[in-house]
C-alpha cells in the first residue's frame, strides 16, 4: 500500500451494511489483536498505511512512487516458491486460510434478519 496518502477501512458499519462470515473471517485471519479487530469491524476506523502494517491488516507500506516496483519485486521473490504448478504453495496457503475460505464458500448473510423498506 502506498504510504503517502490514502487509508484503508471497512466502513460497512457506517453504511449500515452487514458483513457476511467470509469477509469477517478474512480480516480475523490477518488481524489477531482484539481491540484492532473491533476498531476495524465495529467502529469503521480508517487506518493509514503505517497503522495498517502495525496491526497486520496489510503486509507492507511503501512510498506511493514505489508501489508497483515493490509489488513486482515481491512477485519475483515469491513466484519461484510456486513451482511445479503451484500445488504445494496452494495447499499451504489454503491450509493457512482454511477458516476464511470455508466461510467464503458458504456464502450467504450472517444470521441477521433484515426488514426491507416498503417505499
Amino acid at each position: 500500500m502506498g504510504e503517502n496518502k490514502g487509508f484503508i477501512c471497512m466502513n460497512e458499519i457506517d453504511l449500515n451494511l452487514p458483513l457476511t462470515d467470509g469477509p469477517v473471517e478474512l480480516i480475523k485471519s490477518r488481524v489477531t489483536n482484539p481491540p484492532a479487530l473491533t476498531q476495524i469491524l465495529l467502529e469503521g476506523r480508517r487506518f493509514t498505511a503505517k497503522q495498517a502494517v502495525e496491526i497486520g491488516l496489510i503486509d507492507i507500506a511503501v512510498p506511493n512512487s514505489a508501489v508497483f516496483e515493490t509489488a513486482l519485486g515481491i512477485a519475483h521473490r515469491v513466484s519461484p516458491k510456486a513451482q511445479l504448478g503451484g500445488q504445494v504453495y496452494a495447499v499451504i496457503k489454503q491450509t493457512k486460510n482454511r477458516v476464511a475460505i470455508e466461510a467464503l464458500r458458504k456464502g450467504g448473510l450472517s444470521p441477521v434478519k433484515f426488514e426491507l423498506s416498503k417505499l
